[in-house]
């Protein structure tokens, strides 16, 4: 009797606690999230410093538009939108928005790779949707099309 309610035991165990052991999930590597905040970093640049560059001025109520030669209703924001104007006009000439655009696409694509093989190995890609290389690389194919067709 003790063998058969020490087996019943145990099967009840069993089905109370299935996997007594911790299953190790896959971490991200150092390397990607490394990547990641690089992608972030840059893509906060990238998007930023334009949004800045139309916003300053607009906000110091400067006419002229998108010029060097703008004059501003604030007066104290007059060089900063004069400064933002003229870094836009460099970085739109150099074809540097385009390029780090290109750029910002083909890190995050990497990083969303690899964070589809993480993903995979937990269980799901769910994870490498809601990522932040994912968000980054459809916001830089967004942006990178704008440019191109506007």
């Amino acid at each position: 009797m003790d063998e058969a309610q020490s087996e019943i035991q145990k099967e009840v165990d069993a089905l109370a606690n299935p996997n007594p052991e911790p299953v190790e999930t896959p971490k991200k590597s150092r390397f990607l999230q490394i990547l990641n905040w690089l992608i972030f970093f840059f893509a906060l640049v990238l998007i930023g410093l334009p949004l800045l560059g139309f916003a300053i001025p607009a906000i110091a109520g400067c006419t002229g538009g998108f010029s060097i030669e703008s004059s501003c209703s604030v007066a104290f924001l007059e060089p900063v939108a004069e400064y933002l104007a003229g870094i836009l006009l460099i970085l739109a000439l150099s074809g540097a928005i385009l390029v780090g655009g290109l750029l910002l696409v083909i890190l995050s694509l990497i990083a969303f790779v690899l964070e589809i093989r993480v993903a995979v190995r937990r269980g799901g890609i769910r994870g490498a949707l809601k990522s932040v290389s994912f968000i980054v690389l459809l916001l830089s194919l967004s942006g990178i099309a704008f440019i191109l067709f506007y």
